[in-house]
């Protein structure tokens, strides 16, 4: 049998040498290729998940870097000293003028405040307030803040449809104007007056009580 298998080897061992050259190929290149997508595939996951970990860790800061940028913006332009005069009164401290009220009461300024008044309150809460100073700069932050909830709409819509406000007078009429900067500031007075009336210790005792709206 032993030399039957010779013999049957001598007549087919170029086709046999060939085969098993072929299979050695095809074997080796399969597991390189297959090495290669695993150590690939190892490299791309753990890529993935260094991008997911540095989303995960930036993403946050970057919210909280934009919601300071934007917060010192509106801090800022509370402090422009551009108040309209016919709006907001320097009476120790800073009220509104009866056609400030009409049109914290027209906007919805008023109504909006009062709906979310709780959420409102808390939120200035986060600011660590020690002061009355504090609520006033805090107010219109929180405002500004709340301006994406849709309820607030109406109030940005009434600002572009309307950018002066008519008021009427003996002397004829007289156009106010108004932009979201205004408008936010109007709201801040009354938002800190809710909270100090909720908080009257905040108040100091050698300015006039707050007039309520």
């Amino acid at each position: 049998m032993f030399d039957e298998l010779l013999k049957l080897f001598q007549a087919h061992y170029p086709t046999i040498f060939i085969t098993l050259g072929v299979a050695t190929v095809v074997c080796g290149g399969t597991w390189f290729i297959s090495n290669k997508y695993h150590h690939w595939t190892h490299r791309i996951k753990k890529s993935e998940d260094d991008c997911s970990k540095i989303s995960t860790q930036i993403l946050p800061q970057l919210t909280s870097i934009n919601t300071s940028i934007n917060n010192l913006v509106v801090y800022l332009k509370t402090k422009d000293g551009k108040m309209d005069t016919s709006l907001f009164r320097s009476f120790s401290p800073i009220q509104l003028t009866p056609l400030g009220n009409e049109i914290l009461e027209v906007i919805g300024g008023k109504s909006f405040i009062d709906a979310h008044l709780n959420h409102l309150i808390a939120d200035i809460d986060n600011f660590e307030i020690k002061t009355a100073l504090d609520v006033q700069n805090a107010s219109p932050i929180v405002n500004n803040n709340y301006s994406s909830n849709t309820d607030f709409n109406s109030i940005k819509n009434y600002i572009f449809k309307s950018p002066s406000y008519k008021v009427t007078t003996t002397e004829g009429d007289v156009f106010v104007n108004l932009d979201f900067n205004t408008i936010i500031n109007i709201m801040g007075i009354y938002l800190r007056n809710k909270y100090l009336d909720l908080h009257p210790n905040l108040n100091p005792n050698d300015i006039p009580t707050l007039v309520n709206s």
